[in-house]
């Protein structure tokens, strides 16, 4: 219980320089056994993943969640089946999708820049390729764009499954920011105001499924 017992400032940068010289893995278990005896708290570094769904459901394991943002700058997460599922199958799709010649992808995406008026579509840079896509106010009330051609069974298509993960995490984005909130003392909606509006087929989407 004594102060005295608790590392001090100069004893987290003596153990930080001590890590150092391990490279980064070393240094992140050095440094983050020194901030949780800082805590107070006796924690192991190669925790497992948080469960995402009780955390969606606003259950008591956000302070761990928050604990471990606090000591590791990040938190690994396990995903529910459907959760995991659906992102494979969007890795699957953008994958089929890059392996399409590039004149394709073109035209289908535009050209990525500010040029093209807005920052979505394609661009080819000197060691990798990329696409990106914004979730936008479709027909139905949510959509991507830029929409992307539609695969047939050797090819999944790209945009369904790309508007299904982006709005997925989205929501568990504005879920999980609410912890933090609450955590650093602030009301759970603190971060609202700095995010663009939620699209309204959140919902939607749930029905038709």
């Amino acid at each position: 219980d004594s102060d005295a017992a608790r590392p001090t400032k100069d004893d987290l940068i003596a153990a930080f320089r001590v890590g150092s010289q391990g490279g980064p893995a070393r240094r992140k278990f050095v440094a983050g056994r020194a901030i949780a005896a800082a805590d107070g708290e006796e924690r192991d570094v190669d925790d497992p993943p948080l469960e995402l769904a009780p955390l969606l459901a606003g259950r008591a394991c956000a302070h761990l969640f928050c604990a471990r943002l606090r000591r590791d700058g990040y938190a690994q997460l396990a995903l529910p089946p459907d959760m995991a599922a659906l992102l494979r199958q969007t890795e699957a799709a953008a994958a089929a999708w890059f392996a399409a010649p590039e004149a394709r992808k073109l035209e289908e995406a535009g050209a990525y820049g500010p040029a093209s008026g807005t920052l979505a579509g394609f661009a080819r840079g000197r060691n990798r390729e990329q696409l990106e896509l914004r979730l936008v106010k479709g027909g139905r009330g949510r959509g991507v764009y830029p929409a992307l051609r539609g695969g047939d069974a050797a090819e999944p298509a790209l945009t369904p499954l790309a508007e299904r993960s982006m709005a997925t995490l989205d929501r568990v984005a504005r879920v999980l920011l609410a912890h933090v909130a609450s955590d650093l003392g602030a009301s759970p909606g603190f971060f609202a105001s700095l995010l663009d509006p939620q699209l309204p087929a959140e919902e939607a989407a749930a029905e038709e499924e």
